[in-house]
């Protein structure tokens, strides 16, 4: 084989060498940005569940604190009523310590239904905020993963621009010293 077939066979090796690279380069990048999409898709499906279970969980909360008033208004309704007929049987129903008594135990009965409907609505308002928090946080990082993808199909299509010119650059650089010499 002469000089100029060797040449010719080196560059055309080359060249599919280059085109292979950049094939690869570009498959790369793709497969790549695939993936990255399979992990924001992830991400989201992990914020819809994570605000999801902030709003069951408050719903909980809320079920559960209607549940706890109605047996503290039973219960208080029970220590009333024993109150009042110990009062009575004392022979001080109707006056106005009775009266007293009874006023006092409804007021601190008022408050006590309004301390657990308070306390159930900060538990609520704080377990959908943690359910929104967790969704923003994953919605975050699904944006991220679909940039990243982005960036790698970029990075491989570069790659694979380098690898071609690369690739043309020594066999420009073949061909001149061959026919140079």
């Amino acid at each position: 084989m002469g000089a100029g077939a060797a040449t010719g066979v080196g560059m055309g090796m080359q060249a599919a060498g280059g085109i292979y690279g950049a094939y690869g380069s570009v498959l790369g990048g793709q497969m790549q940005s695939q993936y990255y999409s399979y992990l924001a898709n992830q991400s989201k499906m992990e914020a819809a569940l994570a605000a999801s279970a902030g709003n069951e969980a408050a719903k909980e909360t809320e079920t559960s604190a209607g549940f706890e008033e109605k047996i503290m208004q039973r219960n208080e309704a029970r220590a009333l009523g024993a109150q009042t007929a110990t009062l009575a049987a004392n022979g001080n129903g109707g006056s106005v310590t009775a009266q007293n008594v009874e006023k006092s135990a409804m007021n601190t009965s008022a408050l006590n239904l309004e301390a657990v409907r308070y306390n159930a609505d900060t538990k609520a308002k704080s377990q959908v905020e943690a359910g929104e928090l967790g969704a923003l946080n994953y919605s975050m990082n699904a944006s991220m993963d679909e940039l990243a993808g982005a960036n790698a199909k970029i990075a491989g299509n570069m790659n694979a621009v380098g690898t071609i010119l690369g690739s043309g650059g020594s066999m420009a650089s073949q061909w001149y010293r061959y026919t140079q010499g």
